[in-house]
């Protein structure tokens, strides 16, 4: 499948992950990716592949021009950038990026090595995800306990937990219940942390900003610890919320009612939530992008409460209230006065 992208593709996505586009270029491209289902799933692919190689990265000081020039060097002694050399019109900046798109190819292939180093066994675990609808999945695992998946999230487990621990791995926003078994933990990896319970129910979501992790706990306690430095942990107990943010984390009472509205269906916007948050909530629950660039509009103050509404009725309460237009294009939904 990534054989069939062409080179601007690859060079588009490489920007994207490096940061490297303004503000408006960003919102295009994000629109791009979930309006083609080819290049999401190629991105989500690179994004999971990339968070799961954050754990062999050896942290070290290098001056990144140095390493920039190393490689540069290396690549035209190789002859890979020869031909390059007769095209003018291609810049510095233009090869830097080819480059890029090369690294990412070359992180699925490292992705592979990882699985089969790290847990032979992997090749045989099942795979269950929801990247390409806004539906909730539900899994049974071999224990009996459950993982409610949210759009946007894929999970890792084995037909039969063996060991000391009964291990899965997860990436994105799912609400787990798990059997309690005190004899074998239930040990849940995602990206740089890991959750460890013996019998509770939780939800876990990796989809944020600057790959934080957050876990909120329901019954039950859990411990939320950093892979690569268990002395960064906490113990989260029923109503609180911990975040992992970089090398810190945050344990807080969670306060926002609508938190797990993406499972319940049931969303609470009362007591002064403004239209901007709201469609916060509804593009986590229904992973969608609803758009509202009138900053006045988003500071309308919504009171209403919905339970088991489908996106477009809720939509149409919104809009008729505050009487709204709405158009859909490239995949999200604009919402203006």
């Amino acid at each position: 499948m990534e054989k069939d992208l062409k080179q601007k593709e690859w060079e588009e996505m490489a920007r994207y992950f490096a940061n490297e586009m303004d503000s408006e270029e960003f919102v295009k491209y994000s629109a791009k990716l979930n309006s083609i289902v080819k290049l999401k799933s190629i991105a989500n692919q690179i994004k999971s592949d990339w968070d799961k190689m954050e754990k062999f990265k050896i942290v070290q000081e290098f001056d990144n021009n140095k390493a920039w020039e190393k490689l540069y060097g290396k690549l035209e002694n190789d002859g890979l950038i020869g031909e390059m050399k007769q095209e003018p019109a291609i810049t510095r900046t233009s090869l830097l990026l080819r480059i890029a798109a090369i690294f990412i190819i070359s992180v699925l292939f490292a992705s592979i090595i990882y699985y089969l180093l790290d847990n032979p066994a992997k090749t045989n675990w099942n795979v269950a995800e929801t990247y390409d609808n806004n539906a909730i999945k539900e899994i049974q695992l071999p224990d009996g306990s459950i993982a409610i998946l949210n759009a946007g999230s894929k999970l890792y487990y084995p037909d039969k937990f063996s060991g000391k621990e009964r291990v899965i791995e997860f990436e994105g926003d799912a609400f787990f219940e798990i059997k309690k078994n005190p004899d074998m933990p239930f040990l849940i990896k995602v990206k740089q942390a890991e959750i460890k319970v013996l019998g509770t129910s939780f939800n876990v979501n990796t989809n944020l900003e600057n790959s934080d992790i957050e876990v909120l706990v329901t019954s039950g306690k859990v411990k939320f610890a950093k892979i690569q430095d268990q002395s960064v942990s906490v113990i989260l107990e029923p109503g609180y919320i911990g975040t992992l943010s970089k090398d810190k984390i945050i344990s807080q009472i969670n306060s926002d009612k609508n938190y797990l509205a993406w499972k319940t269906r049931y969303f609470n916007f009362t007591e002064g939530i403004k239209l901007g948050q709201a469609i916060q909530i509804l593009n986590r629950a229904y992973n969608v992008r609803i758009i509202c660039d009138d900053k006045q509009v988003c500071e309308k103050i919504l009171n209403s409460t919905f339970d088991q509404d489908s996106l477009d009725k809720i939509i149409e309460v919104i809009c008729s209230t505050y009487n709204l237009k709405i158009e859909k294009k490239n995949g999200e939904i604009h919402l203006f006065d």
